[in-house]
C-alpha cells in the first residue's frame, strides 16, 4: 500500500493511524460510493483520521477508462480534495500506476502549485519516486508521464486479457470453476475471491449460486452479503432461473413471473454492479415498473444457450474462452421449456423485425427548426399483481 512505501521513504509513518488493508478491503467490498460514468465503473472508499491529518481514498475500478468529461474520477476526486482541503504531501504508491490520464494528472499539478503559490505549500511523491521536486515545466513532464502511463495500459489490457483466458478453467467441477475475467456473470451463476492457504487474496471462482456450491464466510477472502428474499431467507438464485423459465414457457406474462422473481429475491451481478453489492430485485418489487420485469426476461431468455448446454462463452477481444458443464443437476430446464423457449424468441424476433420495417423510426425531421430522429414507442400496462410466493 501507499503508506507502506511512505514509511520505507523514512518520510513519515501513519500506519498506525489507518485501517487496517483487511479493513480496508472490506469496506471497499461493501461501499456504495460507486460511480457509473462514460464506459467505467468505479468504487470508492474514503477516510479520515479523526485528528484530521490524513485522509485516505481507495478506489477500485478500471485503471483505463475515464468519465462522460474524458477524466479518470479518481484524479477528479484527488483534486478536489488538494484543492478544499490543501494537503501539505499527496503520496501515491507508484505514481505512473496513480494516474495513467495526462489531463487529469496536468489537473492536479496545476491546483498543487495554486496551492503553494497561495501558501499552502503541498509536495506530490510516490513510492516509487520519492517527493518530487517543483521546478519550471514540471507539470508537463507530469503531464506527459501520465501519456505514457496510458500507453503502457493500453498494452498492458492485452497481455491481462491473455492471462484471463488462460487462469480460466474450461469447465466446472462440482458446482465451481475459476474465473479470471471481469465481466458480470449471467443469472444463476455469480463469482467470488477466496482466501489462499495463509489467509490472503486467493483465485477468484465462478458457481452455481445456491446453498450447496456457493462459497462458506471461511473460504471467503472478502465479506459475503447474504441475498434475501422476501420473507428473510437467503435466496436460491439457480431455483429462481429454473422457476422463471419453466413459467415463461407456460406463457405466465413478464410481470407476473417478474414479480415472483422480486419476492424470491432474484439477482444478477449486473444488478448489483449498477446497485451495489447484495442489493436483489426485491427492491423494485413496491413500484412494479413493468420495463423491470421485461427486463428480467430478455436477460434470462438471452441466455438460453447457456441455459440449454451448459456452456458458458467468456469473450474479451479475441481471448474467448468457454466453459463447459455450467449446470445444477438435472439442467435448467427440461428440453420440453426450452424449445418452448426457443420457439418464444424466435417470435418475438420476427415480430421486432416486422415492426422496425413497418415504423417511421429512424426517420429524420426537422422540428422547431432542429433536426432529430423518431423514435419507437411502446404502451405498456402499469400493474402490480397480487401473488402467493410459489
Amino acid at each position: 500500500m501507499a503508506v507502506a512505501s511512505l514509511a520505507q521513504q523514512q518520510i513519515i509513518d501513519v500506519r498506525q493511524l489507518i485501517p487496517s488493508e483487511e479493513e480496508i478491503q472490506d469496506a471497499l467490498a461493501g461501499s456504495t460510493d460507486i460511480l457509473v460514468a462514460g464506459t467505467g465503473r468505479w468504487t470508492f472508499f474514503d477516510w479520515t483520521s479523526p485528528d484530521g491529518s490524513v485522509m485516505l481514498s481507495v478506489c477500485s475500478g478500471s485503471g483505463t477508462k475515464t468519465d462522460d468529461d474524458s477524466v479518470q474520477p479518481v484524479l477528479k476526486r484527488l483534486q478536489t480534495w488538494i484543492q478544499n482541503d490543501k494537503p501539505c504531501l499527496v503520496w501515491a504508491k507508484m505514481l505512473d500506476r496513480f494516474g495513467r490520464d495526462e489531463l487529469g494528472l496536468g489537473q492536479i499539478v496545476r491546483t498543487i502549485d495554486r496551492n503553494s503559490a497561495n501558501g499552502a505549500e503541498c509536495w506530490l511523491g510516490a513510492g516509487n519516486s520519492g517527493i518530487k521536486p517543483r521546478y519550471p515545466g514540471w507539470d508537463i513532464d507530469i503531464f506527459f508521464s501520465g501519456r505514457q502511463s496510458r500507453i503502457q495500459a493500453e498494452d498492458l489490457t492485452t497481455r491481462s486479457r491473455a492471462t484471463m483466458a488462460k487462469r480460466t478453467s474450461t469447465s466446472m467441477s462440482l458446482g465451481r470453476f475459476v474465473y479470471a475475467y471481469p465481466n458480470p456473470l449471467p443469472a444463476g451463476l455469480a463469482h467470488a475471491r477466496l482466501r489462499d492457504q495463509r489467509g490472503g487474496q486467493g483465485p477468484a471462482i465462478g458457481y452455481l449460486d445456491a446453498a450447496q456450491w456457493r462459497p462458506s464466510s471461511n473460504e471467503l477472502f472478502t465479506v459475503a452479503v447474504p441475498i434475501l428474499d422476501a420473507s428473510g431467507n437467503v435466496a436460491d438464485q439457480v431455483d429462481c432461473v429454473r422457476w422463471a423459465l419453466a413459467a415463461y414457457a407456460d406463457g405466465l406474462m413478464a410481470e407476473t413471473v417478474g414479480a415472483v422473481l422480486m419476492a424470491r429475491g432474484f439477482t444478477t451481478e449486473q444488478f448489483q454492479r449498477r446497485n451495489g453489492r447484495g442489493t436483489s430485485y426485491l427492491t423494485q418489487l413496491e413500484r412494479m415498473d413493468p420495463t423491470v420485469a421485461g427486463n428480467i426476461r430478455s436477460s434470462l431468455l438471452s441466455r438460453l444457450d447457456l441455459y440449454e448446454t451448459g456452456v458458458l462463452n467468456l469473450r474479451a477481444s479475441g481471448y474467448d474462452v468457454t466453459v463447459a458443464g455450467c449446470m445444477p443437476p438435472g439442467g435448467w430446464a427440461e428440453p420440453a421449456v426450452l424449445a418452448k423457449l426457443h420457439t418464444m424468441v424466435e417470435r418475438s424476433e420476427r415480430a421486432a423485425s416486422h415492426r422496425a420495417r413497418s415504423s417511421l423510426a429512424g426517420i429524420t425531421v426537422e422540428i422547431a427548426g432542429k433536426t432529430a430522429k423518431l423514435a419507437m414507442m411502446s404502451a405498456t400496462c402499469h400493474c402490480k399483481p397480487t401473488l402467493d410466493l410459489p
